[in-house]
């Protein structure tokens, strides 16, 4: 039980240790590289996770080895779909950073999103009317701007006990206050549509042999959590957008008004729009074209009304009207849109002198769509013998692109 009459005291302590570890955190490893990972398929699941700790990936120097990369390869090997994974996490992110770091991620884009925070706000012995507010605010916020679609999943703080550096005490008071705090996480979530709480899984540390133990923390350790947070998961993508018909509200939240006017929003922060061309963009337009020997590859960006193409190989328009854009339909995918013929598909509508086409949604590096990666040609073409992936991994690189 806790002593309330000595939490005022106690609480002003821990602040101040609690900002000692945090001076510390630049002596540990984590990684540098770009806060994304993927597993490459035709179609993917999206996931951006969220916070401190475990989402930092302590310990290793690559965001392959930690969390992000052993929880995108157990979503893949489950599923059968590929996996990309956003990572938005700071060192001491509190829940009401959380709220923050959302600005600028078009989250209607996610099919999951995962929030590991309040480890620090525990440790600080937060007090639990202000968790309270904090997570209503957090679930609140994160239900108006993702999609109906996406599903939400707070996980439960973890012993401070379990971390090494704090040096707490086992199930002393941190522990304690930790566990009610996530009492009161659970209580908030329970029943509520597209949210979800997940405790956290046990300390990890019997699975760690005599080396591990020495690191601060390890791809084993990481590998338990993602096996963990992928066991949850699975079952929840199963009504994630990809399943959608196009007359869902899922849907429409990602293709309609809002959608539009994140698309536009993106594009006008990039300022890339009528620019001029540029060698980064050329060269992977070339390779894609190269690639499936097609006759012309265009890397578009649509707007409200017209498809402009920032880099294009072949004998392709520098822009033409929405209504008879490809890519203006390749957007509204989360994977692939490929026409065999398009003199024979129903889909197209309009008249075109192309046959074949196959095009990847590129996505701004908040994640909203933008336009596309498509390659083309004046003959039909038989979509079995389509290896997509490579597109995909092509139109990635354009995101990283536009990241610079």
């Amino acid at each position: 039980m806790i002593r309330t009459s000595l939490i005022p005291a106690a609480r002003s302590v821990m602040r101040q240790r609690y900002r000692f570890l945090s001076s510390r955190a630049g002596l540990v490893a984590r990684p540098d590289d770009s806060p994304a990972v993927s597993v490459p398929a035709p179609v993917s699941h999206r996931i951006l996770v969220v916070g401190n700790d475990y989402a930092i990936s302590w310990g290793v120097r690559l965001h392959a080895l930690a969390l992000p990369g052993q929880l995108a390869r157990e979503l893949a090997l489950r599923t059968g779909f590929g996996a990309d994974l956003d990572v938005v996490a700071t060192p001491g992110m509190s829940i009401a950073d959380a709220l923050v770091s959302f600005e600028g991620h078009d989250l209607g884009v996610y099919d999951a999103v995962v929030v590991l925070t309040g480890v620090g706000d525990a440790f600080q012995l937060m007090p639990l009317r202000v968790w309270r507010q904090r997570v209503d605010q957090l679930t609140s916020a994160l239900l108006e701007t993702s999609s109906p679609t996406t599903t939400i999943t707070l996980v439960g703080i973890q012993p401070a006990s379990s971390i090494n550096i704090t040096r707490t005490k086992e199930n002393g008071l941190v522990d304690r206050w930790a566990e009610s705090l996530n009492e009161i996480t659970r209580a908030t979530l329970t029943g509520q549509d597209r949210l979800h709480f997940l405790p956290a899984p046990a300390a990890p540390e019997s699975v760690l042999d005599d080396v591990d133990r020495l690191r601060f923390k390890s791809p084993v350790v990481y590998k338990a959590w993602a096996v963990n947070l992928a066991r949850h998961l699975v079952p929840l993508l199963g009504t994630a957008h990809d399943a959608l018909t196009p007359d869902d509200p899922g849907r429409m939240q990602m293709t309609g008004p809002l959608a539009l006017r994140r698309r536009l929003a993106a594009l006008e922060g990039l300022a890339i729009v009528d620019s001029s061309p540029e060698v980064g963009y050329t060269s992977i337009v070339r390779r894609a074209r190269d690639l499936f020997g097609t006759e012309g590859a265009v890397f578009s960006l649509i707007t409200d009304t017209r498809q402009w193409n920032k880099a294009k190989i072949g004998s392709a328009s520098t822009e033409v009207p929405i209504e008879e854009s490809f890519c203006a339909t390749t957007i509204k995918s989360n994977g692939a849109f490929v026409v065999e013929d398009a003199w024979k598909d129903s889909r197209i509508r309009f008249d075109t002198e192309i046959r074949f086409y196959a095009g990847y949604p590129v996505s701004a590096p908040d994640g909203t769509p933008i336009g596309a990666l498509c390659v083309f040609d004046g003959k039909p073409r038989d979509a079995s013998t389509l290896e997509t992936t490579y597109l995909r991994e092509l139109a990635l690189m354009i995101t990283d692109q536009l990241a610079r």
